[in-house]
């Protein structure tokens, strides 16, 4: 996560850590996803997941330039996904930890990351987080704005380019041995599951106020 303003801090906590945290409450169930993983072993299913630093640089505008940009870096921003094999031509899921991909720039993501796994864009799909201290990419926002002279900027062009012209961390995750089977995405999925039931259970019993008077 990005440090847009050193004041005001809510908590210690970062957002992998209480992700990372959550997702334990659930390991719980990882016995339970053992046996879909053998069926999807014997259709041939494999997972390999991939993870990319795409922190800006000092300076850089966080949130289209809504807010004070990039001084420091206590979270570095990462697009993290996996690329699911054996199932037709190779499907690349991918969440990126920007505000927002917009129009041009959210399908030259998918074009880019179709040619490294070695698909086509229509089986890449592309999320943002959408936290608010992280960059917001929309290229005609960007070119609007230069012609205009406004004195703003919404993305450095340069920064968005550079990580396109490197495509080996998606390849490298294709060629990773041993490659994780299917029980990876299940297992995630279930922790999820169980932990929006907890959460739901919890909000339902404790949190809302009882329909008494």
């Amino acid at each position: 996560m990005t440090d847009a303003n050193s004041s005001g801090t809510l908590t210690s906590y970062k957002r992998r850590e209480f992700l990372t945290s959550s997702l334990a409450a659930g390991a719980g169930i990882l016995p339970l996803s053992f046996a879909g993983s053998a069926a999807a072993e014997e259709r041939g299913l494999r997972i390999a997941p991939f993870r990319y630093d795409v922190t800006p640089p000092t300076g850089h505008p966080l949130c289209g330039g809504w807010i004070t940009p990039v001084k420091s870096v206590d979270d570095p921003l990462e697009a993290i996904g996996f690329v699911i094999l054996g199932a037709g031509d190779p499907i690349v899921i991918c969440a990126v930890d920007w505000t927002g991909l917009l129009n041009d720039a959210h399908l030259q993501w998918r074009s880019t990351l179709a040619e490294a796994a070695g698909t086509t864009p229509d089986r890449v799909a592309v999320q943002c987080v959408h936290q608010h201290d992280a960059p917001f990419v929309c290229l005609e926002s960007e070119k609007l704005i230069a012609e205009q002279n406004a004195g703003m900027q919404i993305v450095d062009l340069a920064f968005f380019r550079d990580w396109r012209s490197d495509l080996t961390f998606v390849r490298r995750s294709l060629v990773r041995q041993p490659l994780f089977t299917i029980a990876a995405v299940l297992t995630l999925g279930l922790s999820i599951g169980v932990n929006a039931a907890i959460f739901s259970a919890v909000n339902a019993f404790l949190l809302k106020p009882l329909p008494v008077r």
